[in-house]
């Protein structure tokens, strides 16, 4: 890892190779964090008794104001690029609170481990859920390459949708799952609710560049190495004075193909650059990490999902501060014939295939609730009912036991040498 500076540090377990105070530092700012978490309702984090406090400060103002070591924030920086793609100084404190009470705490928004929101990959890749559920409703149903640019509910009895190209197809309801950012692009008439186009407005995108890297044979395996990385250091714009890394996996594949995936750091400074230099600069520093076997992979690839024009960015759209103080209840408000679905509208794993599923499934008993309720059982009221989310001892704390006896020991160790300076004077 590369955390404050360019020095590479080893770690064995999931607690970072940081000072004593830089790790005391991060784990009271995230038991501090926490603690704020379980003080914002899900259903609607609005009604937090500090929500205005909390709304109207970014995650920055908060990390500077309770974090005292350079390494500690850039530990927090690093997890803010990687699970929003964005940075701190972009998203209200109180989004990133509700976001974190959604998932169940820090460490099930930042781990891989088990019970946390990145737990699973799907073998086989995730498209298999888009391609099995097109053959499930019908190839012939589904219109590629047909943008909807045009919703029109000024018929009283339908809602007629017109895509690019002029296709149209009416009726009952409607279900909108596009992200925020690319919903507010759609001509609507009537025109959305001010609220709505409000929340829409201060609902910015995240941006991520990802890379992939095959190789022959898995050689940081045979090396000792995990093959993970997390990187976040210099300056935060600048990308001359820093590797473009910021957090890098063993992505070999349940078929036993080696290789490495990861996230760029300054992803949207490293958009601008040619495709040759910047594949040039994350295999320098991979090399650094593992050797020069890594410098010289099979193939290839990185995906700039700023540049996907039906896309625009990932992984997820935020809320600006004051979004949800002023406009929260237009989230999910449906706008007469037209319901709101995607992760982005979601109570419970917010930001995670979890989230769009279940966004899905409240929206569609929404539907079926208003035009067949007698067909809506109590199963299906109850599969879109809003669980709690534990944010309970054993996953409260991100780095678990170990860290606190070295708080416990660095407390003794501060208060020690306090004790012999008033001895000394």
């Amino acid at each position: 890892m590369q955390i404050g500076d360019s020095k590479i540090r080893n770690y064995r377990s999931n607690i970072p190779s940081l000072s004593l105070f830089a790790l005391i530092d991060l784990q009271l700012f995230i038991n501090r964090v926490e603690k704020m978490m379980k003080q914002v309702p899900l259903e609607n984090p609005a009604k937090a008794e500090k929500a205005l406090e909390w709304d109207s400060m970014t995650v920055e103002t908060f990390k500077r104001k309770h974090l005292s070591t350079k390494d500690a924030m850039e530990a927090v920086n690093a997890a803010v690029r990687i699970i929003f793609g964005m940075e701190c100084t972009e998203m209200s404190l109180l989004y990133f609170l509700h976001y974190g009470r959604a998932s169940g705490g820090m460490n099930n928004m930042i781990e891989a481990s088990e019970g946390a929101s990145q737990e699973f990959k799907i073998k086989g890749g995730a498209q298999q859920v888009s391609e099995k559920l097109a053959d499930r409703i019908g190839r012939d149903s589904v219109w590629l390459g047909e943008p909807v640019t045009h919703i029109n509910q000024e018929d009283p009895n339908q809602v007629t949708v017109i895509t690019e190209s002029g296709k149209t197809v009416s009726a009952k309801r409607v279900i909108m799952s596009a992200p925020p950012h690319l919903a507010g692009k759609i001509d609507f008439k009537p025109p959305l609710p001010l609220e709505k186009q409000s929340l829409i407005q201060r609902q910015p995108v995240g941006h991520l560049l990802k890379f992939l890297a095959t190789y022959s044979n898995t050689f940081w395996r045979e090396n000792g190495q995990s093959g993970e990385v997390v990187c976040s250091y210099g300056d935060p714009v600048l990308i001359k004075d820093s590797g473009p890394l910021c957090l890098v996996y063993d992505a070999t594949s349940g078929y036993g193909n080696p290789a490495l995936v990861g996230f760029l750091n300054k992803s949207r400074q490293w958009s601008k650059v040619s495709p040759e230099e910047r594949k040039q600069a994350v295999l320098d520093h991979l090399s650094q990490f593992f050797g020069e076997m890594a410098g010289k992979p099979i193939e290839y690839a990185d995906k700039d999902w700023g540049q996907e024009p039906y896309n625009g960015g990932c992984p997820v759209n935020v809320m600006m501060p004051g979004a949800i103080t002023y406009f929260h209840e237009a989230l999910r408000k449906p706008f007469d014939r037209i319901h709101w679905a995607g992760t982005e509208t979601a109570n419970i794993g917010v930001g995670f295939l979890d989230g769009a599923v279940q966004s899905g499934r409240r929206a569609a008993v929404e539907i079926m609730s208003d035009l067949q309720p007698n067909l809506v059982t109590d199963a299906d009221r109850e599969s879109v009912t809003l669980k709690e989310c534990v944010i309970g001892e054993e996953r409260s704390q991100w780095y678990g036991p170990a860290v606190h006896i070295i708080i416990a020991v660095g407390l003794v160790a501060v208060g020690y040498v306090v004790y012999r300076m008033k001895c000394v004077m």
